[in-house]
C-alpha cells in the first residue's frame, strides 16, 4: 500500500502534494482549516493510515531537504507544544536528516 500524509494533521506551513505523498515547507499562503489534530508548532504530518501492531517499512526520498525527519508516533503524542518531545519517551520514534548526516532522535543521541 502507498503511504500518504494526513492533511488534517499537517502543520499549517506544510503544503502537501495533491496525492498526499509529499510535503514542502511554505512561507505564506492560505491557512488550512483549524483542526485539533493538527501539529501547530512542529513541522509534522501524520500518515493517512494507522496501525497498532505488525511490521511496517517505507521507502523515503529525501528530495531537496537539508533537514527532515521520518518516523512513527503514538496517537496520544502531543502536537501543540512549542517543543514537542521528539523521542521514544515522548511517543515519537524518528530518524532525522541534518545536512548529510542521519541520526535516531533519542536521548542520549544515537
Amino acid at each position: 500500500a502507498r503511504f500518504t500524509l494526513d492533511p488534517l494533521t499537517s502543520h499549517p506551513r506544510l503544503v502537501l502534494s495533491r496525492d498526499n505523498l509529499s510535503a514542502l515547507w511554505c512561507h505564506g499562503g492560505p491557512e488550512p482549516a483549524p483542526s485539533p489534530e493538527r501539529f501547530s508548532f512542529s513541522p509534522c504530518a501524520l500518515g493517512g493510515a494507522s496501525f497498532t501492531c505488525g511490521r511496517h517499512t517505507w521507502t523515503v526520498t529525501w528530495a531537496r531537504a537539508p533537514f527532515c525527519a521520518v518516523g512513527v508516533t503514538r496517537a496520544s503524542a502531543p502536537r501543540n507544544l512549542p517543543a514537542a518531545p521528539f523521542s521514544p519517551e515522548g511517543g515519537i520514534w524518528a530518524v532525522q536528516r541534518w545536512g548529510g548526516l542521519a541520526r535516531a532522535l533519542t536521548e542520549p543521541p544515537t
